[in-house]
């Protein structure tokens, strides 16, 4: 992949080669569609939630992206009793214990 400024570098060919040549603009454009598409994907398992029922798209997408995503291994403690609280844990995948 190469843009920005001119002149950084130099690509040669070191041999017969065929390249795919997309316009930067164009090339933006499908990827912001694509991540779009994406994160729409991603945040309608948040939708589905009723404490969220009456949030906004924005809001649900800044939801997304302040959140990190955490596998657990089976038996593996999400959280122990008595220790402080300080998240929030939204169960996208999986059955867990509460004890």
């Amino acid at each position: 992949m190469v843009y920005g400024e001119s002149g950084l570098v130099s690509y040669v060919a070191l041999e017969e080669s065929t390249t795919a040549v997309i316009n930067l603009k164009t090339f933006k454009a499908v990827l912001s569609s694509f991540f779009l598409v994406k994160l729409t994907f991603q945040i309608n398992f948040i939708r589905e939630i009723p404490v969220f029922w009456g949030w906004s798209d924005n809001d649900l997408r800044v939801l997304y992206s302040s959140y990190t995503r955490r596998k657990c291994q089976q038996e593996e403690p999400v959280y122990i009793q008595g220790d402080k609280a300080n998240s929030v844990y939204i169960v996208k995948q999986g059955t867990f214990r509460v004890s």
